[in-house]
């Protein structure tokens, strides 16, 4: 693998061998990539171990077997190279590819928290429901507006907090919306 890195358009970079730390018991350190060598049947468990210590996507590299190549993408392995057909290009790219999906990943994280953070600290009101007027989240201001708390309102139709004057008006309006697909 270190040969096949040489020959990439990689200039720097770093490769360890961390077998001896992860057997001991060690933690190793920050890394933006694994390569784990599949060993046969114990692959998965290696694979399963490193996603619990690494928080790095983790590449394995394989023998010519579609049910490895299977077993490590439905147990999370970022990319699966068939070890007697690799090149540098190719390793190069899945690594690239690996690194840049984890990056996007992580950055998308982060906006859902910072997106739930400012729903849930609204002064306003602000509600999801399904075709049928059931709620299916709401924002914890509903609180001191209603007195119900947000898992209380989840699962209850707005039809039951609205005016039946109303009703008919708020629902051709919502009907609107959908067909206008805008607010």
């Amino acid at each position: 693998i270190e040969k096949t890195l040489l020959n990439s358009n990689f200039e720097n970079f770093h490769f360890e061998c961390l077998s001896v730390q992860l057997n001991s018991g060690g933690t190793p350190g920050k890394h933006d990539i694994c390569l784990l060598e599949s060993t046969g049947d114990s692959a998965i468990e290696h694979l399963l171990r490193l996603k619990a210590l690494l928080n790095c996507p983790i590449l394995v590299l394989t023998r010519d077997s579609g049910t490895e190549v299977l077993n490590a993408l439905r147990y999370g392995a970022a990319d699966c190279l068939i070890r007697g057909r690799l090149n540098a290009a190719e390793l190069e790219e899945s690594i690239c590819a690996a690194v840049e999906n984890a990056r996007v990943l992580q950055l998308l994280d982060q906006y859902e928290r910072w997106y739930l953070s400012l729903i849930e600290h609204s002064n306003d009101l602000i509600f999801t429901q399904d075709l049928d007027g059931n709620i299916s989240s709401i924002s914890q201001v509903v609180e001191k507006l209603t007195g119900f708390t947000p898992d209380e309102m989840v699962g209850m139709n707005l039809r039951q907090f609205i005016a039946p004057e109303y009703s008919d008006l708020l629902w051709k309006n919502m009907i609107r919306m959908l067909e206008d697909r805008q607010p």
